[in-house]
């Protein structure tokens, strides 16, 4: 191995970054190709995504200085809504995320001290759970955001252009209750199945990951490690060696 390329050891590590690493205990599975197909996309997708929460703020902060700065009393209801749309988009997309980052929050008494083999037994385990549920959660989430989208529709004029077809397709189907709420709370609704459907291919791509350290099926992506340490350092010994 080339000197220039060796691995910094742990004595060179900044001291505040392991004790972040005690604080944020995480399972180190071994990758596999399709964990990392999916991971790529999930990452993406929330960074894309993450952007919505800066939206939030804008739209609160406008929401209140409208108010206590401007003297307006009655409260707009469609940046109100706005807020919560916007809200609701984030935390649904970003359960794949959490999920894809291993950042759920967790009462974690027991399991950082069982092995990392009984780790990912126990994620195996509530994997294959949380699939079940979200299985069954989506079958009904699909005609529930369909029957949304179908409520009080009416055909697209003969005669309409593509603006007026697309303005058409977006503001039909269920909207807010309020007299001024906002349109298109389908689309709203939409975002629920897909971001539980992403949540399942996030779950079944871990759940191979506990596969491959467990059973060594699907093939990892670099050496399984035995000592529950990180196993991307394997795979970075290996090939700066």
């Amino acid at each position: 191995m080339n000197p220039q390329q060796r691995v910094t050891p742990a004595a060179d590590v900044d001291p505040s970054m392991l004790d972040l690493e005690k604080i944020t205990h995480h399972t180190r599975l071994p990758d596999t190709a399709f964990s990392l197909a999916v991971d790529r996309i999930i990452e993406r997708l929330g960074a894309a995504v993450s952007w919505l929460w800066l939206a939030l703020v804008v739209v609160i902060v406008t929401n209140v200085v409208q108010r206590y700065f401007f003297g307006t009393r009655i409260v707009d209801v469609d940046l109100e809504e706005v807020a919560w749309h916007l809200y609701g988009v984030g935390f649904l997309i970003g359960l794949s995320y959490t999920l894809r980052s291993d950042h759920h929050v967790r009462v974690d008494i027991l399991h950082e001290h069982f092995t990392l083999r009984t780790q990912a037994w126990i994620e195996w385990v509530g994997l294959i759970a949380l699939a079940a549920f979200l299985i069954v959660v989506l079958r009904d989430l699909l005609p529930y955001a369909h029957t949304a989208y179908q409520a009080g529709r009416v055909p697209v004029p003969a005669d309409a252009g593509v603006w007026e077809s697309l303005r058409h397709w977006l503001t039909q189907g269920e909207r807010a209750q309020s007299p001024s709420g906002l349109p298109a709370r389908w689309l709203l609704k939409f975002v629920i199945p897909i971001a539980f459907g992403l949540l399942l291919v996030a779950g079944f791509a871990r759940w191979l990951r506990c596969c491959a350290l467990l059973f060594g099926f699907p093939r990892p992506c670099f050496p399984v490690p035995t000592d529950g340490g990180d196993p991307s350092a394997s795979s970075l010994n290996k090939t700066e060696s």
